[in-house]
């Protein structure tokens, strides 16, 4: 039903738009001071007459001050509104944060397209089986065991769990399907080749040459030839297809029928075409795979029976782009890319002293399920099935679903909870899901009928087992009550080995597998969450409808013509005191109409008073009435009075510096923050008040600007792994920002945030490096009464900056409040070391400290180069000393108290 929209009769008016209240107001005003003189308050009086416009003037100036906010701060048409002038900064800029939780990186991990899943695990054990070791007798690290072994905190280990391709299937898994046609007599029928060829993980781990290419070297460097982007297959010959591993003979003809019913081993060559961008590729190129297993899957057992092994070699030798090789060669690809994306996002989104160990995909484990179902009897058996796979599949590894704004916030969450996290371009993701998609550690069958005991038309389950398959794809274990889960795999249902038996009133039925594989297609593609980058994933900053406040009509022009103000003035015949009288009014009421002109003028430029503009100069604003607005006014004013003039008198400069100040502080206080303490070192140190001001301003503005910036990246470091940006102005740690930003330091000022997790070695020796990779020092006593300062790599930080030039060498105040200011800002869980060194031991250091890094940043680092260069770096880092402000030592006799001698704060 539409609403009646009405004019109320009696509106709740503001004071300053109550007419009758405002009048009722100059009416006492005036009895209360001229009540002796002015007895005369009726409506002709010319004195209530101007008290009733200026009443009604300011009706019309309470009018544009009730409006909403948002018109207020309105630009004109065709003008772009930048909230951010205002400081008015979304809900997803302002309340989000760099990933600080695990699910924070849970959720970054699940957003990247090809990610369905991901975990994160703290590092309980060295990296790479990197150990070292404190001797307390010598008080120092080394790679020789003690009975004190440093255990490096902050690194993590990742494990992705890849999204289904289409074509390739689970990418976590080797396993490639096939379906390929033979002929079965005088019919024409159809199989599933199903073969397990090496998973992303064991050729990342490579695990894979002992596994398949019994250690062969020149093998394993032409897989990678074979899979590299732009490689093509050329041919594929089988030698072999037997029944057991390491058995060079193909299965005989009448044994056939009964060895497809379990996995066989094919051997062949795969002939390839080398990618042009390969240098110096390894001919012959041809790689050997021996005793690859495969099952493959029949419609009918009278098609296992017809098939000849001929007809299984034809389909494994199919070399097109649609064959088993090419196929499984896209899915490592695919792969590839996916961890390579993952890699670059979990560095851009690193913490401070948090770097990752290794980042590997996640091992698929096949899991069967076996059992009889009862079902009413005018179920859709396939229907009933398909369900049944779907859910139990869902509940070895579900779906993650992405939700919109609107869905969270029609859901009844709040704005604030919404935003919790990370910046998302897929929507949002509910932390309940995290939760409930953990890594699986045993599978329960009375979870699983529970979910079989849900789905409409099931009236029993009975019989029930979890089978357990190998990476032959043979039968391991079957368990009826539970199934442990091998350490970091992921349960899949093993569809195909899965066998549910249907009764419908005691009567057993079998499915039909064509209708059931494509209701389970349906049922897939129905649950299905795309990614796909979302809008709505952001509350828009309101704008208003813009009004021309400053539009101002003379009061004097609403008097009646007789009073002689109005545009059109006197006629020509009036007399000359008639005219000075005249004059005089209009000289009387410009008083107000410069007060009513300059309040339009003020609240017309709110959006300038609260403007993050270092171009705003005025906090006070006036108008400078014209002839052409007011007729006349040549006549009585002095035309020496210009804008400038007149704007000098409305605000001195000292004012302005005043004032802006404040409202920016009030701009800060919104983020709970304060400059009060800098404000003070500032003026401190600066000769005026003035300049102190006016910089105050500027680095106030640069704060609030930036202010979206360090509240996101409060804790992240900056992207060690993205070789174009090393040592790159835009490629820092958050922190350094803030730092800069609080103690007011200009961007070309030099800050290195040293993280000496960073620091750790990564080589032990060997060969190449006897010594292994250079350990920092550490400060400990023979007795091995130790406290944490035998690990100088977990959680701590360098601060380098300059301390020769600036404000950090002409007063140890400014370098004491820094320090202060700096460990304020540092996480609480990190431990800090603040060096001011001379300007040329900071250039020394940053070319050492870029060119380690440069070649960190290399996705496979060179191991010497990185290890002499970590050698180069420490040699420079590890003396690096903080220098002081010079003082001079005079005697008794020509001491003063200027330039004196501080212990610890000065040098001679």
């Amino acid at each position: 039903m539409q609403t009646s929209i009405t004019i109320q009769k009696h509106p709740e008016l503001s004071d300053s738009s109550n007419y009758e209240l405002l009048r009722q107001e100059g009416l006492n005003a005036i009895q209360q001071l001229a009540s002796r003189w002015w007895t005369d308050y009726n409506i002709h009086d010319p004195g209530i007459t101007q008290l009733e416009l200026l009443c009604y003037a300011l009706t019309d100036l309470g009018y544009r001050t009730s409006l909403d906010i948002k018109d207020l701060l309105a630009v004109p048409v065709n003008t772009p509104f930048d909230p951010k002038r205002q400081a008015f900064y979304t809900a997803r800029e302002i309340l989000t944060t760099n990933p600080w939780t695990v699910n924070d990186f849970r959720k970054l991990l699940i957003d990247i397209d090809g990610v369905k899943n991901g975990w994160l695990a703290c590092k309980q054990c060295a990296c790479d089986d990197l150990y070292i070791y404190a001797n307390c007798k010598k008080s120092a690290l080394q790679y020789e065991v003690t009975e004190h072994k440093i255990t490096i905190k902050g690194l993590y280990d990742v494990l992705i769990e890849f999204e289904d391709e289409e074509g390739v299937g689970n990418l976590n898994s080797g396993k490639i399907k096939y379906n390929f046609g033979f002929t079965a007599g005088s019919n024409f029928a159809t199989a599933n080749i199903e073969m397990r060829l090496p998973s992303w993980e064991m050729i990342d781990s490579k695990a894979i040459i002992s596994r398949y290419f019994q250690n062969d070297m020149v093998s394993w460097q032409k897989f990678l030839q074979l899979v590299h982007p732009g490689s093509t297959v050329t041919s594929i010959d089988v030698h072999f297809i037997s029944g057991t591993a390491a058995l060079d003979a193909d299965i005989t003809t009448d044994k056939l029928a009964s060895r497809l019913r379990k996995p066989v081993y094919a051997t062949f060559t795969v002939h390839y075409s080398p990618a042009a961008d390969i240098a110096s590729p390894i001919l012959p190129a041809e790689i050997k795979f021996s005793d690859i297993p495969l099952t493959v899957w029949f419609n009918s057992d009278s098609d296992r029976k017809a098939m000849a092994l001929d007809d299984l070699k034809t389909a494994i030798s199919d070399a097109s782009a649609s064959g088993i090789l090419s196929k499984y060669i896209d899915k490592i690809r695919r792969a590839n890319e996916i961890i390579a994306t993952t890699t670059q996002v979990l560095h851009q989104h690193r913490n401070l002293s948090e770097d990752y160990c290794t980042i590997k995909a996640i091992e698929t484990e096949d899991i069967g399920v076996c059992t009889d179902m009862e079902v009413a009897p005018d179920v859709d058996i396939e229907a009933v099935l398909a369900e049944a796979y779907y859910q139990i599949d869902q509940y070895f590894s579900a779906d993650i679903k992405f939700y919109s704004l609107t869905q969270l916030l029609a859901k009844g969450k709040a704005v604030d909870e919404i935003f919790e996290g990370p910046q998302l371009d897929n929507g949002f993701i509910e932390d309940e899901q995290l939760e409930s998609t953990n890594l699986r550690r045993t599978l329960y069958t009375s979870d699983i009928i529970n979910i079989l005991m849900d789905i409409p038309g099931v009236k029993a389950v009975k019989n029930f087992a979890l089978t357990r398959y190998n990476e032959d794809g043979l039968l391991v274990e079957s368990q009826p009550w539970s199934l442990d889960v091998t350490y970091n795999h992921q349960p899949r249902l093993y569809v195909e080995a899965s066998k549910f038996l249907v009764f419908k009133n005691g009567l057993p039925f079998l499915p039909d597998r064509l209708e059931l594989a494509d209701t389970m297609q349906v049922i897939i593609g129905t649950n299905a969450q795309p990614k796909l980058a979302v809008t709505d994933k952001d509350l828009p900053v309101p704008q208003g409808n813009y009004y021309d406040l400053t539009s101002y009509y003379p009061l004097q022009y609403s008097l009646p013509l007789t009073y002689g103000v109005g545009f059109d003035g006197l006629p020509s015949a009036a007399s000359a005191k008639r005219r000075a009288q005249a004059k005089q009014l209009k000289a009387y009421l410009l008083f107000f109409e410069q007060m009513l002109v300059n309040y339009l003028e003020q609240l017309a430029h709110v959006k300038d008073l609260f403007a993050v503009d270092d171009t705003v100069t005025h906090s006070y604003f006036s108008h400078l009435f014209t002839n052409a607005e007011i007729n006349g006014l040549n006549d009585i004013v002095n035309t020496s009075l210009t804008a400038n003039v007149l704007q000098d008198l409305e605000e001195t400069n000292t004012v302005f510096l005043d004032r802006r100040n404040r409202f920016l502080d009030h701009l800060l206080a919104r983020f709970s923050e304060t400059f009060s303490e800098y404000a003070l070192m500032l003026y401190s140190y600066s000769q005026s008040k003035a300049v102190a001001q006016d910089e105050l301003i500027k680095d106030k503005i640069a704060f609030l600007k930036d202010y979206p910036f360090m509240s996101y990246n409060k804790a992240r470091s900056f992207n060690y792994k993205d070789p174009t940006k090393v040592c790159d102005p835009t490629n820092i740690a958050g922190l350094t920002t803030r730092i800069r930003r609080v103690l007011g330091m200009p961007d070309a000022e030099k800050i290195f945030v040293v993280e000496h997790l960073l620091l750790r070695p990564r080589i032990k020796p060997s060969t190449l490096i006897p010594k292994g990779d250079p350990l920092l020092s550490i400060c400990i006593g023979p007795n091995c009464e130790l406290c944490g300062e035998e690990d100088p790599y977990s959680f701590r930080l360098t601060v380098v900056l300059n301390g020769e030039t600036g404000l950090a060498n002409s007063g140890i105040a400014f370098r004491r409040f820094a320090e202060q200011t700096i460990r304020k800002e540092i996480p609480a869980h990190l431990a800090i070391k603040i060096c001011w060194v001379e300007k040329a031991k900071l250039d020394e250091f940053e070319t050492k400290y870029c060119a380690w890094l440069k070649e960190l940043s290399k996705v496979v680092p060179d191991t010497v180069t990185l290890s002499n260069l970590l050698t180069d770096l420490l040699a420079v880092f590890t003396k690096l000393k903080n220098v002081y402000p010079a003082a001079s030592l005079h005697d008794c006799e020509d001491g003063n108290d200027e330039n004196r001698v501080f212990l610890n704060q000065t040098i001679i």
